[in-house]
């Protein structure tokens, strides 16, 4: 039984059976489609994001639909409903469909989807789980008086770590604040973990004393910050640590200066940010502080730079967040820049940054880089894929994993 596929990417190639499809299957979802405009508005809504709809046949018969965006307002790309014929459920199809999808998302560029789905529906919720899907969010009595939709991710690109990730050391205090944001990113998925002890082990040491990164660039006193973010990992060394992570973009330049023993794989910000631009063809305004934009930390990427005073009202924004401001509260004002300079794309270069999109990986139709969200899931990925094939030796088998 070998399905074959194709692709209908508007609404003019729709055909009565697949019209049908839907009707059949309208009151196996929650709430049913009718219900959210009807069928035929549900489908337009797929269509209005750059939707396609993936056509499965066995033996010319059309037995099951997947339907997903391209360009969702909020998330890309979007896997957002799939519905198989009762009697072949159980035989793999869900499983070949979804990866037929990820196969034209990867040949979009994309290096992470999202899908969802309800929290009563348990046949979906444990695909999910077994196609290594993250849950990250869940929307609580989105669909009824507890009944939430959960929101979920996989990383498409498969992670490019050197060492199995086991444990992360942090350094931060750079600032503070920034710091427990990413923390609490970080301890945030995957949700719904049955054992907390499943989750990553990671090591912080916050110090809030390394001096300003920007302030010692401009004048010339860095020796003094590399000192002392070595005095820092000497904290995190006895940790047995797979990965180091440093929370701040104006220190990467310098990293060859720092202390890491033999062993341990230092985490780039800089090539995160290369991996999610590598297929962008936008215009990509980046918002970093004065050091950043001082150390020429981005300029190989064609970035549009912000001018001197639109430097200088970033900055601020970035030093009010240090103090405590929430990130969110500005995101409409950066957002403002993107789109004053005429871009489509938007870097988040500081980690104070982060957090101020959420979970967005778009926003008022400006694609969002935040390469501390995207580590998480690379973190996450890592690990889950790290923990199967330790389990694999320890049965003895020799299998090949990947997520």
């Amino acid at each position: 039984m070998q399905p074959e596929f194709s692709v209908i990417d508007s609404p003019e190639q729709i055909m009565p059976e697949v019209m049908e499809h839907f009707q059949r299957h309208d009151d196996k979802f929650f709430p049913p489609l009718s219900t959210r405009g009807g069928v035929s508005g549900y489908i337009s809504s797929l269509f209005s994001m750059d939707g396609r709809l993936l056509l499965c046949y066995i033996s010319g018969k059309l037995v099951g639909v997947m339907g997903f965006g391209f360009n969702h307002p909020e998330w890309s790309t979007y896997f957002q409903y799939i519905a198989i014929d009762q009697e072949y459920q159980g035989k793999g199809l869900p499983q070949k469909m979804v990866n037929k999808g990820i196969e034209m998302a990867v040949a979009k560029g994309e290096t992470r989807v999202v899908a969802r789905t309800w929290s009563t529906n348990l046949v979906m919720l444990r695909f999910f789980s077994l196609q290594g899907f993250i849950h990250f969010d869940t929307l609580y009595n989105d669909r009824g008086e507890g009944v939430h939709t959960l929101l979920f991710s996989k990383v498409i690109v498969a992670p490019e770590w050197k060492i199995p990730v086991q444990r992360v050391g942090v350094i931060g205090g750079m600032g503070t604040y920034s710091t427990g944001n990413f923390i609490r990113t970080l301890t945030g998925i995957p949700r719904s973990t049955k054992k907390e002890q499943n989750l990553l082990p990671f090591v912080l040491v916050n110090e809030p004393s390394i001096p300003d990164r920007t302030e010692s660039i401009l004048n010339d006193r860095m020796p003094d910050v590399i000192s002392k973010v070595n005095e820092a990992i000497e904290r995190t060394n006895p940790a047995g640590i797979s990965h180091i992570l440093f929370l701040c973009f104006t220190l990467h330049p310098y990293m060859d200066q720092l202390h890491i023993r033999s062993g341990i794989e230092k985490i780039n910000l800089i090539s995160i940010i290369g991996r999610m631009m590598k297929h962008n063809t936008r215009k990509t305004l980046l918002v970093a502080t004065k050091g950043t934009y001082v150390n020429r930390l981005f300029y190989n990427f064609g970035f549009v730079f912000p001018q001197e005073d639109h430097r200088e009202e970033i900055h601020a924004i970035i030093m009010e967040i240090k103090s405590g401001a929430d990130p969110a509260y500005y995101k409409n004002r950066i957002a403002g820049y993107a789109q004053a300079y005429d871009c489509g794309s938007l870097v988040l270069g500081c980690t104070d940054l982060h957090g101020m999109f959420g979970f967005s990986r778009q926003y008022h139709a400006i694609t969002i880089i935040d390469p501390l969200l995207e580590l998480t899931f690379l973190l996450e990925a890592g690990r889950q894929s790290a923990a199967k094939a330790a389990a694999a030796e320890k049965k003895g088998t020799n299998v090949s994993v990947s997520l």
